[in-house]
């Protein structure tokens, strides 16, 4: 009625996905045992899968399944970043998930095939990237390339054209990627322009 339609933020806490998927016209963060159910009730709904943009997130199937920070420093000590003080990793919001440097290339490849690639094959229409957000809320600052300190970032909440204009690259790099895939997925991701001036970007 009035062209109103509803989505589902996530679905873990429903049972019987079949039973209300008509009610839905798009879930965001749809789990991958749910997926087969949301089809059955609703052959027509859009069907997000789920990564934060700058953190590891496990494997496709097993989002649990993060590496610790250890392991990231013995594999691919690159991609981790930092805080200002050059030893704390640029946690969000107080977790534990190693933050990675998503400007890196390597580092996007990654995130497509681990996430992106099975999501096409798996029943997804879209990739839907949490917290990629102009405000660098995590005060991340910089990673070590080599061994030797690279410095990215000013650390600053609110004022880091650096870390912006970085977030947009992400964002672009990732969309030509889905949109590349055998399957492509369309891209809906969850960011905040906060106090940041659309055309500082």
């Amino acid at each position: 009625r009035n062209n109103i339609h509803l989505y589902q933020p996530f679905d873990y806490n429903i049972a019987d996905p079949t039973s209300v998927a008509a009610k839905f016209d798009f879930v965001w963060g749809a789990s991958t045992y749910n997926v087969a159910a949301w089809r059955q009730g609703n052959p027509n709904i859009f069907l997000t899968y789920y990564f934060p943009f700058n953190r590891d997130y496990g494997t496709f199937s097993d989002n649990t399944a993060v590496h610790s920070l250890a392991w990231w420093q013995a594999n691919h000590p690159d991609w981790v970043l930092y805080q200002c003080d050059k030893k704390t990793p640029a946690y969000y919001n107080n977790g534990n998930s190693v933050p990675l440097d998503f400007s890196n290339t390597a580092v996007i490849s990654w995130q497509v095939q681990t996430y992106a690639v099975p999501a096409s094959t798996s029943g997804y229409d879209s990739i839907g990237a949490d917290n990629a957000d102009l405000g660098n809320w995590s005060g991340a600052c910089g990673i070590y390339r080599n061994g030797s300190w690279v410095q990215l970032y000013t650390g600053q909440m609110e004022d880091d054209p650096a870390w912006q204009n970085n977030v947009v690259f992400w964002l672009s790099q990732m969309q030509q990627a889905l949109h590349g895939l055998k399957h492509p997925l369309a891209f809906t991701p969850n960011s905040s322009f906060a106090d940041v001036p659309v055309t500082s970007t």
